[in-house]
């Protein structure tokens, strides 16, 4: 499957390589890749050489070790190296809370709008089951937070755009702490704060459930704009407001 490789900066082609095989779906996600005394034959390097290629290919998110297994590390999920890249991404460039919550605005609205069009009966089951999650009251802030997630996450994949549902999960992840400490310390109590939340999703699902996608859209960027602005300073507010 691999070509022998030049000795100068050999690891680096030999992350090109395995790189490619992944691109080109020769390895698909699940594969393992062959021992590294199959690859040290393969490529034509010394084990130093491949063991460094397979940390630049794991902390790509490409492949991932398998503790424990003779086989030889497993490629990654299709999306896992692009999710990490854009994880890195907004730790490196210290994006604000700001320029989250006015992307959610935009990629939020946009999804409900197209899941409103699009959605079938089993992504509408899955809402359902993500918004009973927000309801039962014995549900930890945390909790609470992750079942937000996964209720957007079904709308996402019921917008039928890929790339919301990839680049979604990240911005949520950057933001997923919010909610929970949101719920858990709001001023006016967590139960209130609990009871709105669960009002504005209920809202939302009966609106993509009625084809409604004008409204959807308009609920997801006026409930971001009344979550998120308190906690911005009123420069920043504007930028959000500018969404509405």
């Amino acid at each position: 499957m691999f070509q022998e490789v030049e000795r100068s900066r050999a690891y680096e082609q030999v992350v090109e390589q395995i790189e490619q095989a992944i691109h080109e779906q020769r390895l698909r996600p699940g594969d393992h890749l062959p021992s590294e005394r199959n690859l040290v034959a393969q490529f034509g390097v010394g084990r130093s050489t491949i063991r460094e290629a397979l940390r630049v290919l794991e902390s790509l998110g490409l492949v991932e070790t398998v503790h424990g297994s003779p086989k030889g590390p497993r490629v990654s999920s299709s999306t896992a190296g692009l999710r990490r890249a854009l994880i890195g991404a907004v730790k490196l460039e210290q994006t604000g809370l700001v320029d989250l919550v006015q992307y959610r605005m935009m990629t939020g609205s946009t999804a409900n709008r197209l899941a409103a069009r699009l959605r079938t009966e089993e992504d509408l089951l899955e809402m359902e089951a993500s918004l009973r999650g927000m309801q039962d009251s014995s549900t930890s802030p945390e909790e609470f937070a992750r079942n937000d997630w996964s209720f957007h996450a079904a709308i996402a994949r019921a917008s039928g755009n890929v790339m919301l549902s990839v680049i979604g999960r990240v911005v949520e992840q950057a933001i997923e702490e919010l909610v929970a400490t949101r719920v858990a310390t709001a001023t006016e109590g967590a139960e209130a704060t609990r009871a709105q939340f669960i009002a504005v999703h209920e809202e939302i699902l009966q609106r993509i459930r009625d084809g409604d996608g004008d409204e959807a859209a308009r609920l997801s960027r006026a409930t971001l704009y009344e979550v998120y602005a308190p906690m911005l300073p009123e420069d920043e507010r504007e930028r959000l407001r500018l969404l509405l």
